[in-house]
């Protein structure tokens, strides 16, 4: 629990052994170590001036980690926000999505600051994988829902100065759909999405809107 770093300058010596230098995992500072941290993800900065940011997701909210220390984004208040992914997107470097336990978040990075684009309207589900395919369309994985298609192109912009839509088309795919009646995860390879299940892998088939059995990762 908490988030740690790997601080490899400090000296210790091994019972019966002589010092040396070793590696050891010291706890970041602000991040309860009673939470736990369920993501982080790396984000450049997209003008290029400013260095790059560690995102940490954490029961307590969102932090990004300064050397060794956290410094909060969007803290958590009395469950309010409880982030499981992290995804960057790939048509706005600036914007990351956050899938939360009970829906769908947007943040944006401006000037080296972190504005909180909102909720995403139609998203309650706990989202845990999130990937954003080559039309813009944004394919999330939930834990007992099956997936989610998001068409944020379909809408206007109504996000906090960045054009976001808040209220997207949202569709639901799950049994109906050639998907098994349990959480699906969703994963990117080879250029396309991955459906990911304890029973199978799916591809989407466009046409028929059906998920279909793949068998390029069976062994």
């Amino acid at each position: 629990r908490g988030v740690f770093y790997l601080d490899a300058s400090s000296t210790t010596a091994r019972p019966g052994m002589p010092r040396q230098d070793t590696a050891s995992f010291t706890p970041v500072k602000g991040i309860s170590q009673t939470v736990q941290c369920w993501w982080f993800l790396s984000v450049d900065d997209p003008s290029g001036r400013r260095p790059s940011q560690l995102l940490a997701a954490t029961g307590d909210g969102l932090f990004r980690i300064d050397r060794d220390r956290a410094v909060p984004i969007l803290e958590s208040v009395a469950g309010s926000f409880q982030p499981a992914v992290l995804y960057r997107s790939k048509r706005t470097p600036g914007r990351v999505f956050v899938g939360l336990f009970d829906g769908l978040a947007s943040l944006s990075l401006d000037a080296g600051k972190w504005v909180f684009e909102g909720r995403v309207g139609g998203v309650s589900d706990e989202v845990r994988s999130i990937v954003e395919d080559t039309d813009g369309l944004l394919w999330l994985g939930t834990a007992a829902g099956g997936i989610l298609r998001v068409d944020f192109l379909s809408s206007p912009g109504t996000g906090a100065g960045a054009s976001l839509p808040l209220n997207p088309r949202v569709e639901r795919f799950g049994a109906a759909h050639g998907l098994p009646p349990t959480g699906v995860s969703v994963s990117w390879a080879g250029g396309k999405p991955y459906f990911l299940s304890t029973e199978d892998i799916f591809l989407f088939d466009r046409e028929k809107s059906r998920f279909v059995p793949d068998s390029t990762f069976k062994i």
